[in-house]
């Protein structure tokens, strides 16, 4: 996706030159929890997406390393986001989805677990649950060979990284 995206903005440079430059760019600039790979088997992903748009990119991204059949989301989200429409494209992108676990947000435009699961419900994903810890998300998550996918917001991405790290 990068690659693609670089050719697009200055077409011609040679593949191998940009992988380079891509190379330790999380060390050189602390930039995090976008399509970062944790573990890759079962695959343990977490992407900091929070709206429609870049949900739509990290599940390409995940769908594209997948290592089982099996899928399982950890996410939390505001408010103000497009729940439902997000819901609609959980169920729509991401085959053999057992299992939404959904945290709460807080802050003004905090949504509650349960909330956030009826949202998502009413675009027609099904297998929501709410959940009230990232540690306890995580170790479900941990315990199984499922291929996981975490994200939704900054917090999100910071609380999953923080236990991991």
């Amino acid at each position: 996706m990068a690659l693609e995206l670089v050719d697009q903005i200055v077409p011609g440079l040679d593949e191998a030159d940009v992988r380079r430059a891509f190379v330790g760019i999380v060390k050189r600039s602390g930039l995090r929890a976008r399509a970062e790979i944790v573990q890759s088997a079962p695959l343990l992903m977490i992407d900091v997406g929070h709206n429609l748009e870049a949900v739509s990119q990290t599940v390409a991204v995940f769908n594209a390393n997948r290592t089982t059949s099996r899928a399982r989301v950890i996410m939390g989200c505001l408010s103000d986001k497009p729940v439902e429409a997000i819901g609609r494209l959980l169920y729509s992108q991401v085959s053999g989805l057992e299992r939404v676990l959904v945290l709460p947000t807080s802050g003004a435009r905090g949504l509650s677990s349960t909330e956030a699961c009826e949202r998502l419900e009413a675009g027609g994903l099904t297998t929501c649950s709410a959940s009230d810890s990232m540690r306890e998300a995580l170790s479900e998550v941990r315990q199984s060979e499922v291929d996981t996918l975490v994200f939704g917001s900054h917090f999100i991405a910071a609380d999953a990284l923080q236990l991991l790290d």
